[in-house]
């Protein structure tokens, strides 16, 4: 009995000591949020937090290890750093911060005699401040390092492995508004037709971009989407195209980006003023003729219109369509993205999709969803020849 009992006790003991323990490894440090976007010089201020705490294992004091690579991030020295509620609120504290090891080292502890602090609830906080660097998508880390925690009668408490902070650091956005036409759906008085948004032809995936794909299009009314298009920068008329975006076009010639905004969106880069490069999927690409300003302020940017005698790289004549005679279009019939509206496109990629009907097709040159002799006859006829001066 006497046997018993003592196993009994030692069942017990055992078992509080593998339940205490267990509490302890779900205590965890981390940074609250998780991930962070920044543009230049713009600041954010981070919390340090705990949880997991129990009652019968509180917490009185800490240590913690923040760090941070100063390449791309910022303080202002400890004045960066506040004191959280919650040791706090228990009792007064003493908190001091210490510079060290390329990082900050906060320290805080519970100065009364006190059960301690249990639950959630903020350590401290940092201000920190973008660098003009960019992370590029990867970003860059805050981390926290050699954390100690201490009960009321100094036991450690172990804890999971600290959280950390990715922190993705982008230029500025600049902003510009955009007007283009498509030679296949045009019709006069300045709009385009829409068939293939009217009738579920147009598919939620970018066709430049097989990543891109929607859950819905942008309500933009009272307009229409024509189709999907593809709009690129370049800082020098004959250097490398930048900053790809899928957009949409509306009827009325108005590029939009995903969310239906009118004023397209880029980061700055260099300067205010870029060459636009505009590509259709069976059209001829074209750019502008002149670098389109930019704006900081999306209120104030200014339309690029390449609809207008003279805003089109090479001329009004080889590489664009005169849908009217002082309006300009890009010229339909590109169907193999080759730069020349030539015979391939008609004996190979209309031949192919010939008879098809009710869907998105490449050799569909006027957008109404079905590959028909007009589309050869006319829409590519008319453009025969035409090669895009995009150098």
């Amino acid at each position: 009995m006497i046997v018993l009992r003592y196993a009994k006790v030692f069942l017990v003991l055992t078992l509080g000591l593998f339940f205490t323990q267990f509490a302890w490894a779900q205590v965890r440090v981390y940074i609250d949020p998780a991930e962070k976007q920044l543009c230049y010089s713009e600041s954010t201020t981070l919390a340090v937090k705990i949880e997991g705490l129990v009652q019968n294992a509180p917490l009185r004091g800490y240590q913690v290890h923040l760090d941070f690579d100063s390449t791309y991030l910022e303080v202002s020295g400890v004045a960066a750093f506040q004191e959280g509620e919650f040791l706090s609120a228990v009792g007064s504290t003493q908190w001091y911060l210490i510079e060290e090891n390329g990082g900050y080292t906060a320290t805080c502890s519970i100065l009364d005699y006190t059960q301690g602090a249990y639950g959630t609830g903020t350590l401290f906080y940092v201000t920190l401040k973008a660098k003009d660097q960019s992370t590029g998508p990867d970003g860059t880390d805050v981390l926290l390092s050699d954390v100690i925690l201490r009960q009321p009668l100094n036991q450690a408490i172990s804890y999971e492995p600290p959280g950390s902070c990715n922190i993705v650091i982008e230029p500025p956005h600049i902003y510009t508004g955009l007007k283009v036409f498509l030679q296949g759906p045009y019709v006069t008085g300045g709009s385009m037709t829409h068939v293939l948004s009217d009738d579920g032809y147009l598919p939620l995936t970018s066709p430049y971009d097989a990543s891109l794909t929607l859950t819905a299009f942008p309500d933009v009314s009272p307009r229409y989407i024509v189709d999907w298009i593809y709009i690129q920068l370049r800082a020098a008329s004959t250097g490398p195209s930048e900053q790809p975006q899928s957009c949409f076009l509306l009827d009325d010639g108005t590029v939009v980006d995903v969310n239906g905004n009118p004023k397209l969106a880029f980061f700055l880069t260099g300067g205010m003023q870029y060459y636009v490069v505009v590509q259709h999927r069976n059209h001829l690409e074209i750019m502008s003729a002149q670098p389109v300003a930019f704006s900081t302020d999306p209120q104030t940017a200014t339309v690029g219109d390449l609809t207008l005698l003279n805003s089109v790289y090479g001329g009004n004549v080889r590489g664009v369509y005169a849908v009217e005679p002082t309006v300009l279009a890009l010229c339909s019939g590109d169907a193999d993205q080759d730069g020349i509206v030539g015979p391939v496109d008609a004996r190979i990629y209309w031949r192919l999709e010939a008879g098809m009907l009710h869907g998105y097709y490449v050799a569909d040159f006027n957008l109404d969803g079905n590959v028909q002799p007009n589309d050869r006859n006319f829409y590519w006829r008319t453009a025969s020849g035409k090669i895009s001066q995009v150098p």
